[in-house]
């Protein structure tokens, strides 16, 4: 709250004597509002408590009889009867609450705001039990009822709560801090005797307020540090990943400083220390996680302990996008597990890999593959490990790399029993037989079997990968619309988790999707700003320049007070400029997706605001990378109808006739898309179909009435951008017939679909501007 002024403390005084207030202050009562505002600096919750307390102590009175207040201003100020700060308040009303109130209240303070009947009644049983000289025989229940018509307390469904948070603080602030500590430690060695993890946690948190001093043997030591590790888990278990780790550091700092914490528990500090590591790298500390790794793998006596700290470093390499260690690591850890991979793969090392795989896959059905055994969780999860070296050849775009991977995890999945990742391992092998290979009812089957183990084995991170994986397996055969529902999935996953991959990984391809399937931009902005903020928590800012530069582009469109159109085109330098962040692109993910999505987007905007020429430069680009995956992705029908559409807008400039060659060849690829059953290609293909049938020499009839069908399917479809899009092609052509009625109504829909539909501000002012009849 703000500040009260001295009007207001003059009200809250009238009020509190039952009084009528004056319009204005009178002269008697000024004095004491100013002194009361003076010492409480204007805080409401001060001011109401000072008169309280006046009130009690009878300095401080409303006259009935003659309508006016009593006090003695002079004796208030010359006894400083009003208190500095509200700790010294509160000192001065417990002098009347009596010494056994004031000792429960300050016990109750450090249980917190709120706390248990249960637990002030034991503890206050232990306090009593401990004191040396018994107080007056008044009982708890008497103490917590005079509490609560004090109004310091009140009772809620399971127990009592201070009336204000101050309240509890100015309690707490009046214990010194040797009595502070003898209360913690009182409490937490009580709260350790109670069952249910929930308290275990809460002795920690008060066990590790208490000086060092309390812990003098190494048993004392030993089990703090195990109740640290116990409430950590708890705090894991609810994704409270800052504070599960902020223990954890507490617990290791009991054991001992350095080497110190090893000679006292080995076992223990190994357990904590493991465990720290895997936490650090979630909220994204990377440079504690590799500290305390690179002791695991110092340290490490089991294999499973090596291999697991390896995994966690090929984590790290990846999220801090050291590419070059990667496969370094993966390797040596699969040596560790006695499977070798070569040096240089040859055509040869793959056929050989594949047909053992395909042999061995064809001998089984798919319920005995069900049926397979887990591997025994104390082995090192192999398959995670060649996941992790998968995921990286994939990012990478080394894809015979990736396909060998994805064999070696099939074929050690099928000889040795399933493993967490198992699904992930079958997802990848599938999409490179059916991608790679050619194969699709391999590809199927082994898609169909991953969505069967990823619902039975249990591991959450195997089950986001295998949904992004599922989205690529189906894009072809559902809605846009409806595959973004995979990724958002993961996405929220990994905004609460704190997992950088599934924030980066769904949020861009579920931002995409959303994007081309119609979805407002205003709505995708604020999912945007969602992934901003949460990163920018975990401290990953890093991680943004790979994910904003890229999404800016889109969000252009969203932009309300740019009047620069040929700026929206190119990064200006927010994050980094273009040439920056192409060179990156380049130099630290060679796979061509990102680079390919970056020069779409470009193309898009530029061919939305009339700058052709920049717009047949990208695609000329875009040709010459030659994006091979492209037209088995989600990103084909929207990168071929641009396409086809700039050509289109070439050809009414130019009259080139080798325009009309490549939007033949842009709408063949839509054609096909659409009779092999793509329920996304017929938007995109009819609208291209109008644009193409306006080039001819048409009646302006039939030219509508293509559009018409056109914008009516875009419309039905529910996406904004192409019923926008059409609507402003059928006006373009009809201002350039003369037909300026029928034109006027097409761009006055196309306006609408921009600013309602889509959410495109910048483009309804382009819109404005560039057809201004």
């Amino acid at each position: 709250l703000d500040k009260l002024d001295l009007k207001s403390v003059y009200q809250i005084l009238a009020d509190r004597l039952g009084a009528t207030a004056n319009s204005d202050i009178p002269f008697e009562q000024e004095a004491l509002c100013k002194l009361i505002s003076h010492k409480a600096n204007g805080n409401p919750f001060y001011i109401i408590n000072i008169l309280e307390s006046l009130i009690e102590d009878g300095l401080l009175l409303f006259d009935e009889k003659t309508s006016s207040w009593v006090c003695d201003f002079d004796v208030i100020q010359a006894n400083t009867m009003i208190p500095d700060s509200l700790a010294d308040l509160i000192s001065h009303k417990t002098q009347r609450l009596g010494k056994n109130m004031t000792e429960i209240l300050k016990m109750a303070s450090l249980l917190g705001y709120r706390f248990k009947h249960e637990l002030i009644y034991e503890l206050a049983i232990l306090n009593e039990a401990d004191k040396e000289e018994k107080e007056d025989d008044i009982s708890l229940p008497e103490i917590l009822e005079s509490a609560i018509k004090s109004r310091i307390i009140e009772e809620t469904h399971d127990g009592y709560q201070f009336t204000h948070d101050k309240l509890q603080a100015a309690f707490c602030s009046i214990l010194d801090a040797t009595e502070k500590e003898k209360l913690h430690l009182q409490i937490g060695k009580h709260l350790l005797t109670k069952e249910g993890i929930g308290y275990k946690y809460l002795a920690a948190i008060h066990l590790n307020q208490c000086g060092m001093r309390n812990f003098g043997t190494t048993e004392d030591r030993i089990l703090l540090a195990k109740t640290n590790l116990r409430a950590s888990k708890y705090c894991d278990s609810r994704n409270a990943f800052m504070d599960a780790a902020a223990l954890l550091r507490k617990g290791l700092a009991v054991l001992g400083d350095g080497e110190e914490k090893w000679s006292t528990n080995f076992d223990l500090a190994f357990e904590m220390t493991e465990f720290l590591a895997r936490l650090e790298f979630t909220i994204g500390n990377m440079d504690a996680c590799t500290s305390a790794n690179d002791d695991i793998l110092q340290r490490a006596t089991t294999k499973k302990s090596r291999i697991n700290a390896l995994s966690l470093e090929i984590d790290i390499q990846i999220a801090i996008n050291d590419i070059i260690s990667i496969k370094r690591t993966g390797k040596k850890a699969l040596r560790e597990l006695g499977i070798k991979m070569p040096l240089i793969l040859t055509p040869s090392h793959l056929l050989r890999k594949l047909m053992r795989v395909r042999k061995l896959l064809d001998s089984i059905d798919d319920e005995s593959i069900y049926n397979l055994r887990l591997v025994d969780s104390d082995l090192p999860d192999v398959c995670k490990l060649i996941h992790l070296l998968g995921f990286y050849f994939v990012q990478q775009d080394k894809l015979l790399w990736a396909f060998y991977t994805a064999l070696l995890g099939t074929e050690y999945t099928l000889r040795h029993g399933l493993s967490k990742y198992s699904a992930v391992l079958f997802n990848l092998y599938g999409i490179c037989e059916m991608y790679g290979m050619r194969n699709r009812s391999r590809g199927y089957r082994l898609g169909r079997v991953a969505l069967e183990l990823s619902s039975r084995l249990p591991c959450q991170h195997a089950a986001r990968i295998f949904s992004i994986f599922q989205l690529l397996f189906n894009q072809q055969r559902v809605r846009m619309g409806s595959l973004s529902n995979f990724t958002l999935d993961n996405l929220n996953d990994g905004l609460e988790d704190g997992d950088f991959a599934f924030m980066l990984l769904p949020g861009s391809i579920s931002f995409l999707m959303r994007f081309w399937a119609g979805e407002n931009i205003l709505v995708l902005e604020k999912s945007v700003r969602v992934i901003y903020e949460r990163l920018s928590e975990l401290g990953q800012t890093g991680l943004l320049m790979y994910f904003q530069p890229m999404l800016q582009l889109f969000l252009n469109l969203g932009n309300d007070d740019e009047d620069d159109w040929e700026e929206l085109i190119v990064l200006t330098g927010e994050v980094m400029n273009e040439l920056e962040y192409r060179n990156l692109l380049l130099a630290s993910s060679p796979s061509p997706v990102m680079l390919l999505v970056f020069l779409l987007a470009k193309m898009m905007l530029a061919y939305y605001l009339g700058f052709n020429d920049v717009a047949v430069l990208i695609s000329l680009e875009m040709q010459q990378k030659r994006f091979e995956p492209v037209n088995q992705s989600y990103a084909c029908l929207p990168l071929n109808f641009y396409k086809a559409m700039v050509f289109c807008a070439r050809y009414r400039e130019t009259g080139h006739r080798k325009h009309l060659r490549h939007i033949r060849n842009c709408k063949k690829v839509l054609k096909y898309h659409h009779s092999s059953g793509n329920p996304n290609a017929e938007p995109f293909l009819r609208v291209v179909e109008a644009e193409e049938f306006s080039l001819k020499a048409q009646t302006l009839s039939e030219i509508c009435e293509i559009f018409d069908c056109a914008i009516d399917l875009s419309a039905k479809e529910g996406i904004g951008h192409l019923e926008a899009l059409a609507n402003e092609r059928a006006s373009c052509v009809l201002l350039n017939s003369n037909a300026l009625e029928a034109s006027k109504r097409y761009l006055e829909s196309a306006k609408h679909a921009c600013r309602e539909k889509w959410g495109a501000t910048m483009m309804y002012r382009w819109l404005c501007h560039r057809y201004n009849f």
